[in-house]
């Protein structure tokens, strides 16, 4: 009976040890793909990369509030918008450089009681862009 007890023992240690290395695999896959949509550069139109950022924002339920076309600079209004169980006032300003290829600036404007990071908003509509500008069209 205790040879079965320590079986069931080691094959529930040894699969808590393999998820937790699945964990640690996706966290670092995220953190990859977080840190090339930060630093990528895209090599098409300007218009096509606001675009990109505008229909990201949008999608994330973000109002625009000002858009200067001949700078590229985008800002949206303060939305409520969820983290880790609490809501946040953010409010995002964005900047499409001038110069081809062209990079994507984004800056998140956090108003909450609770502690949060404004580069997870930040990261969530990089990734979307990234995705937008990198993925084929269906």
């Amino acid at each position: 009976m205790r040879s079965i007890q320590r079986f069931v023992v080691v094959i529930g240690v040894s699969m808590l040890a393999l998820g937790c290395a699945a964990m640690r695999a996706a966290e670092e896959r995220r953190r990859a793909e977080i840190e090339t949509a930060r630093s990528a550069d895209y090599d098409v139109d300007r218009n096509k990369v606001t675009e990109a950022v505008l229909s990201s924002l949008l999608q994330l339920d973000y109002t625009i509030d000002r858009q200067i076309p001949t700078s590229g600079y985008i800002e949206t209004n303060f939305v409520e918008r969820p983290l880790l169980g609490s809501m946040h006032r953010v409010r995002i300003a964005a900047q499409v450089s001038e110069q081809r290829p062209h990079s994507v600036a984004i800056q998140a404007q956090v108003l909450s009681s609770e502690k949060s990071a404004p580069a997870t908003f930040e990261n969530e509509i990089y990734l979307l862009v990234h995705q937008k500008l990198t993925q084929p069209r269906r």
